[in-house]
């Protein structure tokens, strides 16, 4: 049970929470924090006597410190015009004209801000990058805003955006040469997160990123949906800058069997924990490759959706004895029976491994109504 007083100090202050709608602030602000949490805050101090107001956001900009700042979200102009603005620490922008926006409202506050579909382009992101109030910003994320390599040498040049930790830019036309852009901005010396999914990467271009000496702290990197062939996966995988990772996410490119032979046998990529690869097509000579990577000992979560495999990648990765941290596997739309499914349930190299997609596979409800009577710990999804 919270024992919470009805008073707090604030800068040497003890302020008396005295009416009701002060103390339900206070109940809602010791809940656990979640974005539905810090919704039920924003209606709460929305609702407060103008006497309270300066106290009860006073009181919960303390209290929220220790609130991950992606839950505490608001969006656009209805957010940048409530009592609560100052508290929002992600801004979601959608419709509003930027540079109105931008001009009307403090924003010095915000450490993540998130644009819509088409609302951006270059220009609008040359703008963001140049703006010392935002500075402090941590999180950008533009996706599908037609960013191209011109708005990338707009944050190369920019003096401000050196907080940068994660940096989204999905299903925009930034190519290969806008990756090498990126590799080279000293501005994303602290980055650890980078989504450049659909973005017309060709292999080759993976190479500048590799060769980074600014972008050395990733540990989340998706580039799903690009031209990812050998040549950039081999780039990766002798990549020393990139040993951080623990997510990898290349489905939906041009991964082959000796691409993923060069992943496997990297000295770099022991830190994996998440490893998604639907959608390529590398077959069971590419299961056989991963089956083999004895350096992925810490692999929890495996994608390897739409491969064109077949029992024999099932009876391969059986008996893997790396892979003993998995715990999650994605066989959908493969040539998966129940054969190769039992042979993965049974093996003694997977016993973490506990939760299996199999949609469009060869494995009925039957078979796993028979399978969960055996083994009622384990999760199936054949949607």
């Amino acid at each position: 049970m919270l024992n919470v007083s009805n008073s707090y100090s604030l800068h040497h202050r003890t302020v008396e929470l005295s009416s009701n709608s002060l103390q339900e602030l206070r109940a809602l602000l010791h809940h656990a924090p979640s974005e539905e949490g810090f919704k039920a805050i924003c209606r709460c101090i929305e609702a407060l006597e103008e006497e309270d107001l300066g106290v009860g956001v006073d009181y919960a900009a303390e209290h929220l410190e220790t609130w991950p700042d992606d839950v505490r979200v608001g969006l656009g102009s209805a957010a940048a015009t409530a009592r609560w603005w100052p508290l929002v620490r992600h801004c979601l922008l959608y419709e509003e004209d930027l540079a109105s926006f931008l001009s009307l409202h403090p924003t010095d506050h915000l450490r993540g801000l998130e644009f819509g579909s088409n609302m951006l382009g270059d220009d609008g992101f040359a703008l963001v990058v140049s703006l010392p109030q935002l500075a402090a910003l941590t999180t950008l994320k533009a996706a599908n805003c037609g960013l191209t390599q011109e708005g990338l040498d707009a944050l190369q040049d920019s003096e401000h955006m050196t907080r940068l930790t994660t940096l989204h830019l999905p299903d925009n036309d930034i190519g290969a040469e806008g990756l090498g852009i990126l590799a080279q901005c000293p501005q994303l010396a602290k980055l650890t997160a980078l989504d450049l999914s659909s973005n017309g990467v060709e292999g080759w271009g993976l190479a500048s990123l590799a060769q980074s000496e600014h972008v050395i702290r990733l540990t989340v990197l998706k580039l799903n949906e690009n031209d990812i062939d050998t040549e950039g996966m081999e780039a990766l995988a002798d990549a020393p800058n990139m040993a951080g990772l623990e997510t990898l996410a290349l489905s939906d490119n041009a991964v082959d069997p000796e691409g993923l032979e060069a992943l496997a046998t990297s000295r770099h990529m022991t830190r994996l924990t998440s490893l998604e690869l639907s959608g390529n097509g590398f077959g069971d000579e590419g299961a056989q490759a991963l089956a083999n990577a004895s350096n992925m000992t810490r692999l929890r979560e495996l994608d390897l959706a739409d491969n064109e495999l077949s029992d024999e990648s099932a009876e391969a990765l059986a008996d893997a004895r790396h892979l003993s941290s998995l715990t999650t596997l994605d066989l959908s739309i493969n040539d998966i029976t129940v054969d190769g499914l039992a042979a993965l349930i049974e093996s003694p190299h997977l016993p973490r491994l506990t939760e299996f997609f199999l949609g469009d596979t060869h494995v009925s409800e039957d078979d796993v109504e028979a399978l969960l009577s055996a083994h009622p710990n384990l999760i199936f999804h054949l949607d």
